[in-house]
């Protein structure tokens, strides 16, 4: 990041698909602009893909209600548990911009 404030719009915001969708999708050039991002082209898509399986599970949920006690049933009913490493990685960094973006 260049130095500028990013901040949750609101605290519906706390719910994990509006983290995701501020972030991901209404803010694209933010996400697309890799000197703000520094994300990939690859990164962006891996994402777009692990939300696709996060959403059923934890799309209602408030970023602070979730612990580790629930993402341990997510990972083992997952088939490729690569695939779930990844995407809980990702639901972390969802947390992670939640918490530390306010």
């Amino acid at each position: 990041m260049d130095g500028r404030a990013v901040t949750v719009a609101s605290h519906k915001a706390t719910i994990v698909p509006s983290v995701f969708t501020q972030f991901y999708l209404q803010t694209p050039e933010w996400a697309n602009n890799r000197n703000e991002s520094g994300l990939s082209i690859r990164t962006l898509t891996d994402r777009a893909r692990y939300w696709k399986f996060l959403s059923p599970v934890y799309g209602q949920i408030l970023v602070n209600a979730i612990l580790p006690v629930h993402m341990l049933p997510y990972f083992h009913k997952r088939v490729s548990k690569v695939s779930a490493k990844k995407e809980l990685k990702f639901l972390s960094v969802i947390m992670w911009r939640t918490r530390g973006w306010r």
